[in-house]
């Protein structure tokens, strides 16, 4: 299978793949910290924050998916390998 036909995973290092998902937990976390300490909020602050709650959550369960759904792969220092993968996806 060539790279330009694998997965977008394929061509993501490790650390890009912990970044995706590290990104999106620090913005919930820091979403959800901030409507707990603070007692007063305008409700379409509250509105957007938990939008962009359930925004990162969604990114993240994507990428979560994505990296389930490959068939067999192998890491190395380069990333995801798409050697010994069939070209059939299920």
């Amino acid at each position: 299978m060539d790279k330009e036909k694998a997965s977008p995973i394929f061509t993501k290092s490790m650390s890009d793949i912990h970044h995706e998902i590290k990104s999106p937990l620090t913005a919930i976390l820091m979403s959800a910290d901030y409507l707990e300490k603070t007692d007063t909020i305008e409700p379409e602050k509250k509105k957007m924050l938990l939008q962009m709650i359930k925004n990162d959550v969604k990114r993240v369960e994507l990428l979560l998916n994505e990296l389930k759904n490959l068939p067999y792969s192998e890491v190395n220092d380069e990333g995801l390998s798409p050697s010994k993968i069939s070209s059939e996806r299920p």
